[in-house]
């Protein structure tokens, strides 16, 4: 894995974490899965992420206010929310608060690559 392709996965479902592990170290990423906000919140001043996909329905904190707190301490880290129950309402949140996309789930491999070389080419 190259140095700074650091990605977080933030998700309450441990099935998503591992499928969504695979699928970025397949893309020569390296990927640190976080159960929880809080836990990622934790580990955020440790590690310099890249970038981050969080589900947008988490236990305590949700994705949309942890998109706030990574925007607060880390202003230019790229963040992807990712959720099985998309609305409107949610999405426009979420780009309005700086959100690099608003993706339903399954995610598409593609639109996921796309996103993060975008995310990563801004950050280099």
């Amino acid at each position: 894995m190259s140095e700074g392709k650091l990605v977080a996965i933030v998700d309450d479902n441990h099935r998503v974490l591992d499928a969504m592990k695979g699928l970025l170290e397949s893309m020569e990423y390296e990927v640190i899965p976080f159960s929880d906000a809080a836990d990622f919140l934790a580990a955020m001043d440790d590690r310099p992420f890249g970038c981050v996909i969080t589900d947008v329905q988490l236990p305590g904190i949700n994705g949309l206010e942890l998109l706030k707190h990574i925007h607060y301490r880390a202003p230019a880290t790229p963040v992807v929310l990712m959720t099985g129950f998309p609305s409107e309402f949610a999405r426009d949140h979420a780009i309005a608060g700086g959100a690099l996309a608003y993706l339903a789930k399954p995610i598409r491999a593609a639109r996921l690559q796309a996103l993060l070389s975008a995310a990563f080419s801004k950050s280099v």
